[in-house]
């Protein structure tokens, strides 16, 4: 039987053959971000989006293979989603944001910034020099582990990119509450001491690692259906039973519920945080029930808009403000004299009568049809 007990980033991270697989993803897989983020985008009747994506990370991959696995679960979901990726280089973050931004501006309203945290939280403060901390732009924001911290969301500066904070959607991985823990976080620092000659530096609890929450839920994973099969006429060593009998339920353990899906992968348990609009800060808005693939949300999101409401995530006139109920066409009367060419005017067709147009019979007349606004 196979445990694997780091966070897995294909689209289909466990081989196998379905209910013949041996293999368990207790550390979870990326493809619950993107099915959390779809939910959302589903919620608020979002189908465009911009993903901004570090290019060149040094060393970690999140965001990267999170872009493309996006893309991957809409196709498979068969919904009309259109994404479209900008790269941007934390090496040159200055060109690279304000490229990506502005670019994102002319056709997306919906701003996914996959970057670590420090870099999400400068792209929100450039947002103002663009005019897209109005509240007529939504931005999302996911995180895994320290690359991304709600508490660097904090903003208690009353100026223009205040309004980009508050539309803010933050998704990062739920960590049990350690503080209710203390007892094995105290035990697990012991044995990390005396079998391995490791010293957790101070303030860093051993259960603040996804990599130890998972690896300290296999063995409790393992003992229940271990125990379960105990004595029982299916009492065997078989890998394959004992996998099956953990697919698609979900568990009680001591750091809290742990959900195993019909494809042998653990669904994450993530956070949707929005911006709190008097601690200036984030706090936890909702999350996904795995069971029921439905939102909960713990709070409503307060949107900075005229109504209140969400953005749409296409203007009214379209992105060149012509579009939709904007494509009334305007005739417009152009006369040119024989003087200079300087000399051009635009005439208003309806306000220039056919009597009027008589003295103006040595000029040349010529017309032509402009979208108006």
């Amino acid at each position: 039987m196979l445990f694997n007990i780091v966070l897995s980033n294909p689209k289909y991270p466990v081989r196998g053959n379905g209910a013949k697989s041996t293999a368990i993803a207790t550390g979870g897989a990326l493809v619950n971000y993107a099915n959390v983020l779809l939910e959302i985008l589903r919620f608020y009747d979002w189908h465009r989006a911009a993903l901004l994506v570090e290019i060149r990370p040094p060393g970690f991959l999140f965001h990267s293979d999170l872009a493309d696995i996006i893309a991957q679960t809409a196709v498979a979901a068969q919904d009309s989603f259109v994404f479209e990726k900008f790269g941007v280089d934390l090496r040159n973050q200055d060109t690279t944001f304000e490229e990506a931004l502005l670019a994102a501006k002319r056709k997306y309203r919906v701003i996914i910034l996959l970057v670590p945290g420090v870099a999400a939280v400068k792209i929100l403060q450039m947002t103002p020099r663009f005019g897209m901390a109005n509240g007529e732009y939504a931005f999302f924001n996911l995180q895994f582990g320290a690359y991304g911290r709600p508490e660097q969301f904090e903003y208690h500066l009353n100026d223009s990119a205040l309004l980009a904070y508050q539309t803010l959607i933050f998704i990062s991985y739920h960590t049990p509450k350690v503080a209710q823990l203390q007892t094995l976080n105290t035990a697990l620092k012991e044995r990390s001491r005396t079998f391995y000659n490791y010293t957790y530096p101070n303030g860093s609890q051993p259960l603040d690692s996804s990599a130890v929450e998972a690896a300290f839920n296999v063995v409790e994973l393992f003992a229940a259906v271990v125990n379960e099969t105990s004595g029982g006429p299916d009492e065997t060593c078989s890998g394959m039973k004992l996998a099956s009998r953990m697919a698609n339920r979900r568990f009680d353990l001591t750091l809290g519920n742990v959900f195993i899906n019909s494809a042998h992968l653990r669904n994450l348990e993530l956070d949707i945080y929005s911006f709190n609009t008097t601690t200036k800060s984030l706090q936890v808005a909702g999350a996904l029930n795995w069971q029921t693939n439905r939102l909960d949300w713990k709070g409503s999101i307060s949107w900075p808009t005229v109504d209140g409401k969400s953005t749409a995530d296409t203007p009214l006139c379209g992105f060149s403000g012509s579009e939709g109920p904007c494509t009334t066409k305007v005739r417009w009367l152009v006369i040119r004299t024989e003087r200079p060419p300087e000399n051009w005017w635009l005439l208003d067709y309806v306000n220039l009568g056919l009597a009027k147009m008589n003295k103006f019979s040595n000029m040349l007349v010529t017309s032509s049809l402009f979208k108006g606004h």
